[in-house]
Parts: C-alpha cells; sequence; structure tokens
C-alpha cells in the first residue's frame, strides 16, 4: 500500500492540471487543493480489472465523499471515462475499489 502524491503542473490564469498515476485499490491518493475553481474536468483511465474509481472532496482532508457532476451524478467509472464538475471542496482526491490487475490514471483541469 502506497501512498500516491499528485503531479500538479500551475497553468498560470489557465488554473492547474493534476495527476495521479499509475495506482490500485491498494494505494491511498493524497488530496489537491480544490477550492477555488470554478469549472473542473476529470479524466480516468488505465486498466480497470473490475474495479471502481471514484473522485473525492473533503472539507478537512480527513473525512471524503464522493463528488457528484453538474447533472447530480457521483464521479464514478468503471472504465475510461471523463466528467465536468464545479469544486466546492477545499481538497479533492480519487479513490478506487473492487479492482484485480488494476492500474488507474487521473488527470484533473482545474481552471
Amino acid at each position: 500500500m502506497a501512498t500516491i502524491t499528485p503531479t500538479e503542473t500551475n497553468n498560470g490564469y489557465l488554473g492547474k492540471t493534476v495527476t495521479w498515476l499509475t495506482w490500485t485499490d491498494a494505494d491511498t491518493c493524497t488530496g489537491t487543493r480544490g477550492v477555488s475553481y470554478n469549472r473542473c474536468f476529470a479524466q480516468f483511465y488505465g486498466t480497470f480489472g473490475g474495479g471502481t474509481v471514484v473522485l473525492q472532496g473533503s472539507f478537512d482532508g480527513t473525512e471524503w465523499e464522493t463528488i457528484k457532476d453538474e447533472g447530480g451524478n457521483a464521479i464514478s467509472a468503471t472504465a475510461d471515462a471523463s466528467f465536468t464538475f464545479t469544486a466546492a471542496q477545499p481538497f479533492i482526491r480519487p479513490s478506487g475499489s473492487g479492482g484485480t490487475a488494476e492500474s488507474y490514471d487521473v488527470a484533473l483541469s482545474l481552471f
């Protein structure tokens, strides 16, 4: 079980890009700051192996809940997918469960 720290790239006035690469259900992803962004785009890709990836938000970095997209649906996928949402939480991270031989990648564009 590893802790996966995201790679963050500041894009100036265009916001930032955040990626968590090559992680599994056994790993824990560290959250990124997300509260000040009006539009966000998430892309899930990789090998799911029957697993589910969700995008979670937190106000304290400890208690996490699944974020919903602009249609009110949970941001959750069992295969490659993308979502648009608004960040209202101070912290955002992905989390996975139920996979076998999985290798997830998640990218966020926050602007």
